[in-house]
């Protein structure tokens, strides 16, 4: 199944004369979702596992997949 990622973030230019899409949107929401959790965190009590890392990484595209979507009217 392929995943909707929105298209280029920041677009530069024609990528097939040598432009550049960016980064997805989809990676765009991701990382300000993941910018707003660790915001929100008191970095003293954050379980530092690579389980809660992997938890918190899948909460963020979940994040980006619903903006995704609140943009298509899907929501």
């Amino acid at each position: 199944m392929k995943i909707e990622d929105g298209g280029g973030a920041f677009p530069h230019g024609d990528p097939t004369h040598g432009g550049d899409l960016g980064m997805t949107l989809r990676d765009y929401f991701a990382a300000a979702a993941l910018q707003g959790f660790l915001a929100g965190r008191n970095i003293n009590a954050l379980d530092c596992s690579f389980y809660s890392f992997q938890k918190a990484a899948k909460s963020c595209y979940g994040y980006a997949d619903a903006m995704i979507e609140a943009r298509k009217g899907e929501l």
